[in-house]
Formats: structure tokens, sequence, C-alpha cells
């Protein structure tokens, strides 16, 4: 699958292209400045509602997010505070 990599001043944005057509483009932003620093954000165009739905991730949720993909299934570490 093709991707493209861009640098602006307060983020970082990753497209996986949908080469077959049948997808929408994916869209990652990595905010590395300001505010949200550290913040990821990934986004898809709707065509059916003509707009973009977007899920927003804090630093840990994200790193918890990249530490899951190769967990075997089941329930995993929670920090009871």
């Amino acid at each position: 699958m093709p991707f493209t990599i861009e640098k602006v001043p307060s983020a970082i944005h990753i497209v996986l292209m949908d080469s077959s057509g049948n997808d929408e483009d994916a869209e990652l932003i990595i905010e590395i400045a300001g505010k949200y620093e550290g913040y990821v954000s990934i986004r898809q165009y709707d065509d059916i509602h003509d707009r973009y739905e977007v899920i927003s991730l804090s630093p840990s949720m994200f790193k918890d997010l990249i530490k899951s993909i190769n967990s075997p299934i089941g329930f995993h570490g929670l920090d009871w505070k």
C-alpha cells in the first residue's frame, strides 16, 4: 500500500493510500508542536456525509494502541488508581 509522509510546522502527516480504489485514503496526523504536542489523530473522508471522520488519541493511548497490535486476544493490563 503506498503512503506519503509530509512535515508541516506543527505536525507530521502520513497518508495511507488505497491502491485498489475501493476505500478512502486514511491520514495519521502526529502533532509535534503546540498545545496538542504528542497527540495523534486518524482521519478518513466520509463521502456519504461529505466530511472527515476523526479519532484523536492522547500520546499514552496511541502508545497503548501500538503495543496492542501484536498482543494475543484477551484482557490486558489496566492501571487501577
